[in-house]
Formats: structure tokens, C-alpha cells, sequence
């Protein structure tokens, strides 16, 4: 992977990263050693990701086009569908269960407070969760398969504000985001 804004991915066995070119690479996280070419996602551009540890997901800034690998084989990704706001957003934060990938928050033409989730083992466009509970981009998402976490970001550019507050969402449902405090 190469440039700016990586997303990175896992299963148990192997990482994944991907960066603006369209080149996803692995590598073998119980060894020592560099990476090796994955194969390339269907669209280039600056992107997050997560992963269950079957299928790892890449979520395309440029565009509205979600990619999906099968972690433990290495080819080409496949489309998944499309992200289910505007496309040119970049920021997005995403966590997972081992069921359902869940992307939040992001910059566009405005600041995004939405959430969004899809269904690893099926593709298909990703549907609405609901709402953080406040607008922001470049934050932080982090998940224990239960529970995410959507923590500290951007809320505007000019002038920069940042934000410390960090709310979560119970993955297996939908609905907005509640406080769960701050940094």
C-alpha cells in the first residue's frame, strides 16, 4: 500500500493494508518480515477498513464503493456494494463484530454525523444505523465484537476544532449513538 490515509485490516493469521493507490498488501502477523502483494481493490483512493476474521472491508474515500477480500486467500477484491451517503467523504471511522461492519462520522461537502452497517457475510449496499451524536471526521472507532466506539475528531476545518467526546452503539442493533464520555 502506498500514500496517505491507510486502512488496515486482520484476521487471526494475516494483516492487510491498503493506502490511495488501489494495492491491498499482506502480511503474516506470527512472523517477522515485509509485506507481500495482496492483489488491488476495484477503485483507488484513500480508505479505511475492518474486518471480521473471515472478510476484511475497505470503505473508498473518493467514491461510494465498499471492497470486500476473503482474508485467508489472496486475489483481486470484489465490490460490496456502495456506502449509503455521498460519495468524496473521507474521515470515516469503522469497527466490527464478527456478524457486521459499522463506519461513522466523516467530511464531505459538510461534516457527517451518520452511521452506517453492513452484514459480512452478504454484499449488498450498506444501510443506516443512525446518528452520532455530534458531527465530526478523523475520529478514532475501536470495538470489543459487542460494543463500538467512535472517539475524538474533527469538527470543523477552518478554523480546526477538535472534539473529545466518545460515543458508542451496541453493533447487533441500530439506532443513534449514545454519550459515553469524554477523552
Amino acid at each position: 500500500a502506498s500514500g496517505n490515509y491507510e486502512g488496515g485490516c486482520s484476521s487471526n493469521v494475516r494483516g492487510l493494508a491498503a493506502g490511495s493507490s488501489n494495492t491491498v498488501l499482506y502480511f503474516t502477523l506470527s512472523t517477522d518480515g515485509g509485506t507481500t502483494d495482496f492483489g488491488d481493490r476495484t477503485v483507488s483512493g484513500q480508505c479505511e477498513s475492518t474486518s471480521n476474521n473471515t472478510r476484511g472491508v475497505f470503505y473508498n474515500n473518493a467514491t461510494n464503493v465498499i471492497d470486500y477480500v476473503t482474508i485467508a486467500s489472496a486475489g483481486n477484491a470484489t465490490d460490496f456494494g456502495d456506502q449509503d451517503y455521498i460519495a468524496g467523504n473521507t474521515g470515516v471511522a469503522a469497527a466490527a463484530s464478527t456478524t457486521r461492519a459499522v463506519s461513522g462520522g466523516g467530511w464531505g461537502s459538510v461534516v457527517f454525523n451518520k452511521i452506517s452497517y453492513l452484514t459480512f457475510s452478504s454484499t449488498g449496499n450498506a444501510l443506516d444505523f443512525g446518528d452520532l451524536t455530534i458531527e465530526r471526521g478523523y475520529s478514532a472507532a475501536v470495538s470489543n465484537g459487542t460494543r463500538a466506539c467512535f472517539s475524538g475528531g474533527m469538527q470543523s476545518p477552518s478554523p480546526t476544532t477538535y472534539t473529545n467526546v466518545i460515543d458508542y452503539i451496541t453493533i447487533a442493533s441500530t439506532g443513534n449513538a449514545t454519550d459515553f464520555g469524554d477523552m
